[in-house]
């Protein structure tokens, strides 16, 4: 300004000079670049303080109400279906990549042996059914055979009893036979005394009557007795030669009593022996027929039928189980996926022989995929099991899903390497560790696929 005022005193006043006029352009500049400058500035404090302000903001309502970490991962259980039996491929019916449904057939081994086994099982099976089947019979009848055999000894026991008895009742009857035949005998040996008593009198008798009938024949001669005194002398000869011929007669009656007394006192006696030997028989043929009673009724008859047929039922059973056993082989000749998810690879190849164990596929299971967070020490006091997570998925775009907290690792990370990091005691320096944190997923995410080993962004929201 004092220039142009200098400029003003020489006397030209409308004309400048033409340096002091380069002179006041590059003032002019100056200025306008100052100003600009200045402006410049403003606006970039203003822009700062915005920033700072929205920063603030965000970190007072939103960072500091959560726990971040880019240390994460999507993770998943892999699942190795393994063959049971050892056989040949005969086919795999699945490739990698592919999502397969629980319970689809993966792969058909060979089941030739399978088919021939289970096969032969059932054969057996029938024919040890038919054998317990005739073994349960056996029993049945030998118990009915039993049953009918005691009925009998015991019918034979009441007999043997009985024939006892009647033994003991004829011996009795025997017994009292003798005493009626031994009384006969008596009465006939008296008869028979009494006969011989009479024959001397009635031979007395005789002699006398034929001495009167000779006397009175020599007198009748000689005229001394009457006839009739003779005839009377006869007769009475006749009658005691009848009467002697009468005693003669009732002593042989009486031998003959005496003997069949006698003989029937023998038979008596002998009926008496008879009747003794049967009471002894039948006395022995009762303990004869309970041993026979006590040997059909024997507990062990039956026992060891009925053992038989339990041990024939046993062997049909553990046979039954053999059947569900082979059954279960050929079952295991379709090996089938046990989850839903994806064929992550194929360790077999058809024609190849497996043998029980051998992983055959490995499926990522579409249900159990979870997000790995490995947050530090210093973070894990914020987080409680159950809190939402948001999760940024890397290979979706940045794509933000909301999971949970589903719990901590029992152990830090590096615990769980193989070979742990030993610090020396002279360099120690204290690394804050991580520990693991599972996440669950949701089930729906649209177009979004999580894939086990991508990486994703977490942030608990720990309010």
């Amino acid at each position: 300004m004092s220039n142009v005022a200098d400029a003003t005193e020489t006397g030209d006043p409308g004309r400048e000079p033409a340096g002091r006029k380069s002179e006041i352009s590059t003032l002019v500049v100056t200025d306008e670049r100052v100003d600009r400058r200045a402006l410049w500035l403003r606006l970039a404090a203003v822009a700062a303080v915005a920033v700072a302000l929205y920063f603030t903001g965000h970190w007072f309502l939103v960072d500091r109400h959560r726990v971040y970490t880019d240390d994460a991962s999507i993770d998943t259980d892999q699942v190795y279906v393994t063959s049971r039996v050892a056989e040949r491929i005969a086919r795999i019916l699945v490739d990698e990549n592919q999502f397969v449904r629980r319970g689809q057939t993966l792969a058909i081994l060979d089941d030739a042996n399978e088919r021939a086994a289970l096969a032969l099982a059932r054969h057996n099976l029938r024919s040890l059914r038919a054998t317990a089947s005739a073994a349960g019979d056996a029993a049945s009848l030998e118990g009915q055979l039993q049953s009918a055999q005691v009925h009998e000894q015991v019918g034979g026991i009441d007999a043997a009893r009985k024939g006892a008895l009647l033994s003991q009742s004829q011996a009795s009857a025997a017994l009292r036979g003798v005493a009626v035949a031994e009384a006969q005998l008596s009465a006939a040996r008296s008869q028979l005394q009494a006969a011989l008593a009479a024959v001397p009198a009635a031979t007395e008798g005789l002699r006398k009557a034929e001495a009167d009938r000779a006397r009175f024949a020599a007198l009748a001669h000689e005229g001394y007795v009457a006839a009739t005194t003779l005839d009377a002398a006869v007769a009475a000869v006749a009658q005691a030669r009848a009467t002697e011929g009468a005693a003669s007669a009732q002593v042989e009656a009486a031998r003959a009593g005496v003997r069949t007394a006698e003989a029937a006192l023998a038979q008596q006696r002998a009926n008496v022996s008879a009747a003794a030997s049967g009471t002894v028989a039948s006395a022995a043929q009762i303990p004869i027929a309970q041993a026979k009673t006590d040997e059909a009724a024997a507990p062990s008859r039956v026992a060891n039928k009925r053992n038989a047929a339990v041990a024939a039922e046993s062997q049909a059973d553990a046979m039954a189980d053999q059947v569900r056993i082979a059954e279960l082989a050929l079952r295991d000749t379709r090996i089938t996926a046990p989850v839903d998810g994806w064929i992550s690879a194929r360790n077999a190849a058809d024609g190849q022989m497996l043998t029980p164990g051998q992983a055959l596929v490995t499926i990522s299971p579409s249900d159990r995929i979870f997000v790995t967070a490995n947050y530090k020490e210093t973070q894990i006091h914020r987080i409680r099991p159950g809190m939402p997570v948001d999760i940024s998925v890397d290979a979706c775009g940045g794509a933000k899903v909301r999971g949970t907290v589903v719990g901590f690792a029992p152990v830090a990370q590096n615990a769980l390497s193989s070979l742990p990091t030993l610090s020396a005691p002279t360099n120690f320096v204290k690394v804050a560790q991580r520990v693991p944190i599972r996440i669950a997923l949701p089930r729906a995410t649209g177009s979004c696929v999580f894939r086990p080993g991508t990486a994703v962004e977490t942030s608990v929201i720990a309010n």
